[in-house]
């Protein structure tokens, strides 16, 4: 490749991490880190029954909550869609109409009234 800003060839250089989950094999106890706890649940999920609590934290919120959509009907899913949809149709009403209400000024809606 040609790098454009000296106009000299250049080769990147890619490096690689390969990770062999069956070989992670520590117990819930022995788990410390943040790269440990996602090993251990990308290990584990299937026999999860319920959330430990060294996994209390958001960004396992959103994968749990992420793999319980993952395993909905597709009746489920389209109704799971709906309730999204309108929820977001409403949040957008709601964040417009306050908007709205910032900009005008009370002192003249006042003196309109009056």
């Amino acid at each position: 490749m040609l790098n454009p800003f000296s106009l000299k060839y250049f080769f990147l250089i890619f490096k690689f991490f390969f990770l062999e989950i069956l070989k992670f094999n520590k117990k819930e106890d022995k788990v410390e880190g943040m790269f440990d706890k996602c090993l251990f649940v990308l290990r584990n999920l299937s026999s999860l029954l319920e959330r430990l609590c060294a996994l209390q934290s958001r960004v396992f919120d959103r994968f749990f909550e992420a793999a319980e959509i993952a395993k909905f009907t597709s009746r489920e899913f389209g109704e799971h869609w709906e309730n999204l949809k309108s929820f977001r149709d409403w949040y957008s009403v709601m964040s417009t109409q306050l908007k709205k209400g910032r900009e005008e000024d009370p002192k003249e809606e006042l003196e309109k009234g009056l």
